[in-house]
């Protein structure tokens, strides 16, 4: 009788221990859990931000380049028109 209730005696701390050990177990994980939130939560407003900047550039590259093509068209404008006058003025000087 006396064994049994030894048994028994080790037997109960044995199950406290590993629930002890789970109880340790579970801190940690929410621990981990709210790190890994936080972490995620910190990348998902980087790239809130990021993705912003890269619409603002996308927006910014068209329009440069857009100015790029009218800068184009009156260069090759002024071209022509300069070529015209100097023609009328060397027909004018009789040349």
């Amino acid at each position: 009788m006396l064994s049994n209730r030894e048994s028994a005696r080790r037997s109960r701390l044995r199950k406290q221990q590993h629930l002890d050990e789970l109880r340790d177990l579970i801190a940690q994980l929410q621990v981990q859990y709210s790190q890994m939130l936080n972490s995620f939560n910190i990348a998902s407003q980087q790239f809130a931000e990021v993705t912003e900047e890269n619409r603002q550039l996308r927006f910014e590259a068209m329009d440069l380049n857009h100015q790029l093509k009218q800068l184009h068209h009156l260069m090759s404008t002024n071209r022509s028109n300069i070529g015209f006058i100097h023609e009328v003025v060397s027909k004018a000087n009789g040349s």
